[in-house]
């Protein structure tokens, strides 16, 4: 079963992704922000994960730094669920890690 981290800080997105990725037959692990992000990762080993870019705490470019920086966690696919679709928002998640 593909086990999927979301890291957003809007509790309504965090549902709605939680439960359609649940009732598709995925593993699911929540987290409200950036650092409860990177302790989730410590603690469970997802297959993906999906990240809002703008949380309290630790923003999802800085999560994304970090986990790119670990090798263990190098290799996880980082996809980021955001509002903002400028260039320069996707260029900066690419530049992150993403």
């Amino acid at each position: 079963m593909t086990h999927v981290l979301i890291v957003d800080d809007d509790r309504i997105v965090r549902k709605i992704v939680e439960t359609n990725l649940n009732s598709q037959g995925y593993k699911v692990t929540v987290a409200g922000d950036g650092l409860e992000g990177l302790n989730a990762l410590m603690t469970e080993k997802p297959d993906v994960i999906v990240m809002d870019k703008m949380m309290p705490n630790m923003d999802g470019y800085e999560l994304t730094r970090r986990i790119r920086r670990e090798p263990r966690f190098a290799q996880i696919p980082i996809l980021f669920l955001t509002s903002n679709s400028e260039l320069e928002d996707k260029l900066d998640a690419f530049k992150a890690g993403a």
